[in-house]
């Protein structure tokens, strides 16, 4: 992920460093430059803090999907452990069953 953030801020920067260039090095007044220059960096500037929205809502959906499948998870494996717990519960009563029954019919032969 940090090398698509990495390509991501290259790019924004040498968006905003070719137009300033280009703007600079155009037969225009210096006062037109400027205004062309402030606009494009402002428009680029609104871009990447639309584009930084996007990954961050993005982000927390991602975040929210996995936090939901991890209870579900947690909710079956807990749900499994209790059914495991109870078919050994039983397993143990019956084993007593037999074994007390099993005695007591001993000492009554």
């Amino acid at each position: 992920m940090s090398s698509r953030t990495d390509f991501t801020a290259g790019l924004i920067i040498g968006g905003l460093f070719g137009a300033a260039l280009a703007l600079l090095l155009a037969p225009r007044s210096g006062e037109d430059t400027r205004q062309r220059l402030a606009s494009t960096a402002e428009d680029l500037g609104d871009r990447a803090r639309d584009r930084a929205d996007e990954v961050i809502r993005k982000l927390r959906v991602a975040a929210d999907d996995l936090a939901t499948k991890g209870r579900g998870k947690i909710n079956e494996g807990a749900s499994r452990v209790r059914e495991a717990v109870e078919r050994g519960r039983e397993a143990i009563e019956e084993k007593f069953w037999e074994r007390t029954g099993q005695e007591g019919e001993r000492q009554e032969g």
